[in-house]
This record gives structure tokens, C-alpha cells and sequence, in this order.
């Protein structure tokens, strides 16, 4: 089961925390070239956390060892009311689909959307 499945939209985590997870692990295992051949090498990175929307258990640019997470994204608006809302991505500025298809190619770049 995915915990996704369980979880109702628009009801805080807060309420359904019987099925949220207070934890995550990551484990990865590489080879490493030596002088002698290779080795296999593991690193473990695990951590918990609360589910409170206002506790962040992670950012980007931590790590240990040879993993760094690189970006984490905040808890969705959907279970968490208080978090904040993400910047809008350049797909969600994107103008809604029109019923005539411009002139292909456009003679040149405009300013603004042809009627």
C-alpha cells in the first residue's frame, strides 16, 4: 500500500497520523576503484521526524557522508493548511489552450499572445 492511498485531501496530516510514517532511510551502495581493485562501499542516512507541518526534518544541501540531498520540497497544501505555497513553475504560467492554433512558424516573436 502507498501511504498516498490512505490519506484524505483536505483533512490535516494531524488527523490521520495512523498512517504517516515518522521516519525515512536511505541506503546506497557503490563500487570504488583502489589501487588493489574495487570495493564496495555502503552509506545509510536516516532520520525521523513528527509530521507537524512547521517541522522540517530535511533541507537541501545537507548530508552525510557522500550523499547531499539536493532539494526538498514542502509538505503539500492538501494535509497542510499552514505550509507555504510554492512559487508558481513557468508550466503553471503557461496560458490555457486555445481552439485556433497560431500560424506555423510565427512570422517573428511577439510581445504578447495573438488573438
Amino acid at each position: 500500500n502507498s501511504i498516498s492511498t490512505n490519506l484524505v485531501p483536505g483533512v490535516a496530516a494531524s488527523d490521520q497520523l495512523e498512517y504517516l510514517p515518522g521516519g525515512a532511510q536511505i541506503t546506497m551502495r557503490g563500487r570504488v576503484g583502489t589501487g588493489d581493485g574495487e570495493v564496495v562501499v555502503s552509506n545509510r542516512l536516516t532520520w525521523s521526524y513528527t509530521n507537524g507541518c512547521d517541522d522540517v526534518p530535511i533541507a537541501g544541501g545537507e548530508g552525510i557522508g557522500w550523499m547531499t540531498i539536493t532539494g526538498a520540497t514542502p509538505p503539500r497544501r492538501d494535509f497542510c493548511p499552514a505550509a507555504p505555497t510554492p512559487a508558481p513553475t513557468p508550466a503553471d504560467a503557461t496560458p490555457s489552450p486555445t481552439d485556433e492554433p497560431t500560424p506555423d512558424p510565427t512570422p517573428e516573436p511577439t510581445s504578447k499572445p495573438t488573438p
